[in-house]
């Protein structure tokens, strides 16, 4: 601490200012928008099969692959940050959504403007079915700010899981 105290009074802030050129970010624009073309393409797309989040080890690992770059994971952490990234929480979806039904039960269902329920007489069931695992995923992916990461889930035995089944009918056409 004396040190600093006596090269204080000796030069001011000059004095502690450091001697050594700062250190310049090892990728380039070019090279950090190649890697974000790679991170953009997912993890599956280099290797990685079962859990589709971008890490820290794997992003140095790409960045080691495809620019004989070693980086540590800080290293990597505030690479990503100056260029807009964060983690991020994905977002949960079903493996049995079907997109496509979606898109057509919009376009030529109720929704679309056709007959209602009550116009048909018809009852309206609401079923729906969840399973939940008795312990959460836990863990973010690297992703660009704002961009929430989709994870697909599957079902099966991991962990122990609890199934919930409801069902809610009502006349349409009905009093009330």
């Amino acid at each position: 601490m004396e040190k600093w105290r006596r090269a204080w009074r000796e030069g001011g802030v000059e004095a502690l200012r450091s001697k050594r050129p700062h250190r310049r970010t090892r990728l380039d624009d070019a090279a950090f928008a190649r890697l974000e073309a790679e991170l953009n393409c997912g993890p599956a797309a280099h290797g990685y099969g079962g859990d589709q989040r971008w890490t820290l080890g794997r992003v140095t690992a790409l960045i080691r692959r495809l620019f004989g770059i070693d980086y540590s994971l800080p290293g990597v952490s505030l690479l990503l940050r100056r260029n807009g990234w964060s983690v991020q929480v994905a977002g949960r979806r079903a493996t049995e959504r079907d997109d496509h039904a979606v898109q057509v039960w919009k376009r030529a269902g109720v929704a679309a403007g056709g007959r209602t329920a009550a116009d048909l007489g018809a009852w309206i069931c609401f079923l729906d079915e969840t399973g939940e695992g008795r312990r959460p995923p836990k863990g973010g992916s690297w992703s660009r700010r704002g961009h929430r990461p989709q994870v697909r889930v599957h079902g099966g035995d991991h962990g122990g899981r609890v199934s919930v089944a409801g069902m809610v009918c009502y006349l349409a056409s009905g009093p009330g």
